[in-house]
């Protein structure tokens, strides 16, 4: 009974590292496309294909559950359409990563409103307390206003 048990779990334990295997493969495998096409394609192509394939996880539950507790009146219309550009959103944040290097070489993504009051507590060396949105990819205000910072 215990080598049934144990052949079992080792058979599991296969399938999950399989499992992992197989989609680590598919992300590299959206890395090189989303490197290949360009971020502004690539914006387009995982942003529609996120639509396509994120209602399939498990997470669509959740998210239903989510926007009830939001707004119990939403109409299943805007529910529809705020899932949508949810999903597009996780896809270009997705590629986006992959050019965090182009981000952090160019100034062209992201507009500082008050910058010349983040100019005057770097050099003053004043402490500033950032406040932030989760809008999109928020990560990247923070490497930008570290750029401005070292520069």
């Amino acid at each position: 009974m215990k080598k049934r048990n144990l052949s079992k779990q080792y058979q599991n334990c296969m399938i999950k590292k399989i499992s992992y295997f197989l989609q680590a493969i598919i992300i590299y495998l959206f890395f090189f496309i989303g490197r290949f096409l360009g971020i502004k394609i690539s914006r387009k192509l995982f942003s529609s294909l996120f639509c396509f394939i994120g209602p399939f996880f498990k997470s669509k539950e959740i998210v239903q559950k989510n926007l009830a507790n939001f707004s119990p009146d939403i109409s299943i219309l805007q529910k529809k359409k705020i899932v949508e550009e949810m999903w597009k959103n996780y896809g270009m944040t997705f590629i986006e990563y992959i050019f965090l290097d182009h981000f952090k070489n160019k100034n062209s993504h992201m507009e500082i409103k008050g910058e010349t009051n983040l100019s005057s507590f770097i050099q003053e060396k004043r402490p500033v307390i950032f406040v932030s949105g989760h809008f999109a990819n928020y990560e990247l205000m923070s490497m930008e206003i570290t750029k401005k910072i070292l520069i």
